[in-house]
């Protein structure tokens, strides 16, 4: 029996996927097993994977029909046969030396059930990339990292874990390994949270073990176009059934207040999608919806302005990017005035 199962649910993503299987069997630590979870696809995905697997025996291929990256994850969870559980997006890429630190943490702290690892996220589209570390410094600066004295760089974390988290999700799926045994114990993945049943998980996995960090960029995570996408009305969808699932829970009772504050934010962004999108009835909708977690300037006139159509929302866009244009050197004379006042003089 392998020591590790790595899961990589694929959707469509053939052309990506040689590249993941590639990180996977670039591993220092070869202690493992790989299952392509076939969600569904109608591409090569399943002549990638017997190909892969004519080569490493390692590789084996699963195929459902199409249920979503939840239902997947857990397709391969329960056909592994290994003590750890890595998980793997398709389109996601890893460092030579990932399993093997964190399989020392996890062998080395039966306290630990999951471990993380810090993580760069590229758009492919504009080009951007942040370190997960930097993007999310505020969350991480909130929580007690406790140095983990046999890997260098390696924390186990402590604070008020669930409220920073759900706050900010700093922990990106393909960086985390964690024991199959508290998965289990949780349930899984929620079939019923589409793009936020990580999240999900993480924060039923905080009530049952404990979490570790090691702070090495071990993980690349790749946005192409297709998958950017989802951050549309699909996306703020999503989000607002997992804050109606908390909200409805009476034991996180201690969130309420919080998503209470967020759903306004996320009404507002809704109000201006379907103004911008042409859907005046939507917007208004989402509107009224809002109300009960309070009267929201911004949401009332994205309302209002959606009866008039997609224009006022290009107008406003393209009024905010000249502004900018034309604010940040004037932003960056002052500051670098300001810098030249403040030298000492000779």
């Amino acid at each position: 029996m392998p020591l590790v199962s790595v899961i990589i649910p694929s959707y469509q993503s053939a052309d990506a996927l040689p590249n993941a299987l590639d990180s996977v069997q670039r591993q220092t630590f070869t202690d493992l097993e790989v299952i392509v979870v076939d969600d569904g696809s109608t591409d090569d995905t399943r002549a990638v994977v017997e190909a892969a697997s004519a080569a490493d025996p390692r590789i084996r291929y699963l195929y459902q029909e199409n249920q979503g990256p939840a239902v997947a994850r857990n397709t391969g969870i329960a056909a592994a046969e290994g003590e750890y559980i890595a998980l793997l997006d398709a389109d996601d890429t890893w460092e030579p030396e990932k399993l093997a630190g964190q399989v020392a943490i996890l062998d080395g702290h039966p306290e630990i059930g999951l471990v993380f690892t810090d993580s760069v996220n590229i758009n492919m589209v504009d080009g951007q990339r942040f370190r997960f570390s930097e993007h999310y410094a505020n969350a991480l600066e909130q929580l007690t990292l406790t140095p983990l004295d046999d890997l260098p760089d390696a924390y186990r974390l402590e604070g008020n874990f669930r409220h920073i988290l759900f706050s900010r999700n700093f922990i990106h799926t393909s960086s985390v390994v964690m024991r199959k045994a508290v998965v289990e114990e949780v349930g899984g993945f929620n079939p019923a949270c589409f793009g936020t049943e990580d999240i999900v998980l993480w924060l039923r996995l905080i009530r049952v073990t404990r979490f570790g960090y090691w702070r090495h960029v071990c993980t690349t995570r790749t946005k192409t176009e297709s998958s950017l996408s989802l951050f549309s009305e699909r996306r703020l969808l999503a989000i607002k059934a997992l804050y109606d699932m908390y909200l409805a829970s009476p034991e996180d009772a201690d969130l309420h207040p919080m998503i209470r504050r967020k759903m306004r934010k996320l009404h507002r962004q809704m109000a201006r999608l379907y103004g911008r999108t042409g859907a005046p009835r939507r917007a208004i909708r989402v509107f009224v919806d809002s109300l009960p977690f309070g009267f929201d300037t911004r949401t009332a006139a994205f309302a209002a302005a959606s009866l008039l159509g997609p224009l006022p929302f290009a107008v406003g866009r393209r009024l905010s990017q000249l502004a900018n244009t034309l604010l940040l050197p004037i932003g960056q004379r002052a500051i670098e005035n300001g810098s030249s006042n403040n030298q000492p003089s000779t």
